[in-house]
This record gives C-alpha cells, sequence and structure tokens, in this order.
C-alpha cells in the first residue's frame, strides 16, 4: 500500500517547523519537530542512549517523546513506527535499513 508524501503544516499559531500535521490519506498525525526528529534517528537505526545523547535530553524525556509518539501516529511498538516512518516520509527506506552498527555508535 503506497502513501501520499507528507506535508508538514503548521498549527495552532505555531511555524511548521515548530508543531506540523503529517497529512496522509488515512488521516492525521500531529507531530512536534522534536517528535519528527525522535522517529527519524529511530529509523536511522541508532538506540535510546545514543539519540539522548544527540539531542541532549535525559533518557527519561526521550521515552516520553517516543511514547508520545507512538500514541499519536497509532502504534504499539518501534519496529511499527519505523514503518510507519518509512511510509510517510519522515524517514527514506534507505536509511530505515541502515548499518545496525549504529545502534551501539557514539559518534556520528
Amino acid at each position: 500500500m503506497s502513501h501520499p508524501p507528507y506535508r508538514l503544516h503548521a498549527t495552532n499559531g505555531l511555524s511548521a517547523a515548530e508543531e506540523g500535521t503529517l497529512r496522509t490519506s488515512g488521516g492525521e498525525a500531529r507531530l512536534s519537530a522534536r517528535e519528527t526528529e525522535v522517529l527519524a534517528l529511530a529509523a536511522e537505526g541508532f538506540s535510546n542512549r545514543v539519540i539522548a545523547d544527540k539531542l541532549a535530553i535525559s533518557a527519561n524525556t526521550l521515552k516520553s517523546h517516543l511514547r508520545k509518539t507512538y500514541r499519536r501516529i497509532g502504534v504499539t511498538s518501534r519496529s511499527e513506527a519505523i514503518a510507519w516512518a518509512v511510509e510517510h516520509g519522515v524517514a527514506p527506506l534507505e536509511v530505515a535499513v541502515s548499518d545496525p552498527r549504529k545502534a551501539h555508535s557514539e559518534t556520528s
């Protein structure tokens, strides 16, 4: 099943970079810029610890972003979230199947 590319647009008076809605044929998923960034890094194969370090946030804050993102896009697992990200243009397919060693990498 192919989905059209998403369009990020401003909502609630915020700029598109601050908050946006991913419009798809199946509805909408409102993600903040941070949630989109977290989802894209997870799709690249980085571990929670590495993502938290890259974004200079705590592991608990990262987990909170992930839980909220999963709820907003209607998934229950990381693999479902990555598949959703690829289908909706948050992460290109080649990124989602990249080198699994990134999951343990400290540098980019």
